[in-house]
């Protein structure tokens, strides 16, 4: 409870950062290798709401992985735009999502080429990335702006035997879950941009989506859970996996 502040002076103001949290947020960046990075203390739904309302528009196609997330089905139904669903592939063994195909994309930005916008969810809930590197790279190619709900992959960046990352893919505006893989409390997470330039279209959206009275317990071990990938380093994250596989 000693822990649990508010917006006194010197503790800074997550809706306008100036101080510890603008400091916080930029080591971050640092650490993703992003334009800006913003914290989340509502989950990546927070996240996903705001980069939808800041990119997509009513009644304008946008084309939607059909195995998202149901916030960005939220997202999309407050918006009011024309959803151009699109299926991911399957492995045929385990029967799991495994991303969106190139060809499929391609179909898809073939058959509508006014969208926009493409709204991919990467890993799957099994850690599968499938095409993401190919797929952004060809919507990029065709002047898509690519979204990306990352949600279980805020680890994926520390090492090379990860899966791609949607970050290291190209992706425009990625929405990361600390809390999923990474220590830090449930509700945080990470909203990341390519361009910096993007940041002020989102932290409008961000203002009405999240509390007022963000928690600082939260931003703080977001802070924590930064600090923790970038220090310990890969070496002890692949030492704790291997002891998670044998438990």
């Amino acid at each position: 409870m000693r822990l649990d502040q508010t917006e006194l002076p010197g503790f800074d103001d997550l809706h306008a950062p100036i101080g510890v949290i603008q400091q916080a947020e930029k080591l971050t960046a640092e650490h993703y290798q992003t334009g800006a990075s913003m914290f989340l203390v509502g989950g990546s739904t927070v996240g996903n709401l705001a980069m939808l309302s800041a990119f997509c528009l009513p009644r304008v196609p946008v084309i939607v992985q059909r195995d998202v997330h149901q916030s960005i089905i939220h997202g999309l139904e407050m918006i009011g735009v024309d959803v151009v669903f699109v299926s991911p592939t399957f492995d045929e063994q385990t029967g799991l999502s495994k991303g969106v195909s190139l060809q499929t994309l391609t179909a898809a930005i073939d058959a509508y080429q006014e969208a926009e916008v493409v709204v991919l969810s990467s890993p799957s809930y099994f850690g599968n990335v499938g095409e993401i590197e190919r797929v952004v790279q060809y919507a990029k190619m065709n002047n898509k702006r690519v979204l990306v709900d990352e949600a279980h992959g805020a680890h994926l960046h520390s090492d090379e035997q990860f899966p791609l990352s949607s970050l290291k893919a190209g992706a425009d505006v990625v929405v990361q879950s600390a809390h999923k893989t990474l220590p830090a409390l449930t509700m945080g997470a990470y909203l990341h941009v390519r361009n910096k330039d993007d940041e002020q279209r989102i932290r409008p959206w961000l203002r009405r989506f999240q509390s007022s009275s963000p928690s600082y317990v939260i931003m703080a071990s977001l802070d924590a859970a930064r600090a923790y990938v970038a220090e310990v380093g890969s070496k002890e994250l692949q030492g704790d996996c291997g002891r998670f596989m044998m438990n």
